[in-house]
């Protein structure tokens, strides 16, 4: 067994959370993980983003993005004032769905060791950075 994390272990982890958050999607407005996750942002930034801020906290491209908000806009979700921000409707659905999520992810962490749990947190931040790093340096090894 190695001494490191793999994309592996980190994909199959977030491949699970992904399948029980679509679950948790099939019965709201929301057609995807990407279109909640928006939401969420967008419920939740200080500052009303545009379409160019939301796509690089998303970490996805502004095309992408702005087909997603646009999606969010026409649900009656979102709506374009300086900057993409909630509706009232949106608003209820982010906190309908964000209850939910909360008691799942209590489900979740239910009996594990809350310093086991930091530990894992500190370490999946530390590996985001490093590949967040890594990426910006366009390290590359193909050689035509």
């Amino acid at each position: 067994m190695s001494t490191y994390l793999t994309g592996r272990d980190i994909g199959q982890t977030e491949r699970a959370m992904q399948q029980l958050l679509t679950t948790v999607l099939t019965s709201t407005p929301l057609p995807s993980t990407e279109h909640w996750v928006a939401l969420t942002v967008v419920t939740n930034a200080p500052i009303a983003p545009d379409t160019t801020r939301l796509a690089d906290a998303l970490r996805s491209s502004e095309p992408s993005v702005a087909s997603v908000v646009s999606d969010l806009e026409t649900r009656g979700l979102v709506a374009l004032r300086d900057g993409w921000m909630p509706t009232a409707a949106g608003r209820i659905l982010f906190e309908q769905v964000s209850a939910r999520v909360q008691e799942l992810t209590a489900q979740l962490s239910d009996g594990l060791d809350p310093v086991d749990v930091d530990t894992a947190r500190r370490v999946l931040a530390t590996i985001t950075e490093r590949a967040s790093v890594l990426a910006a340096q366009g390290v590359s090894w193909w050689v035509p």
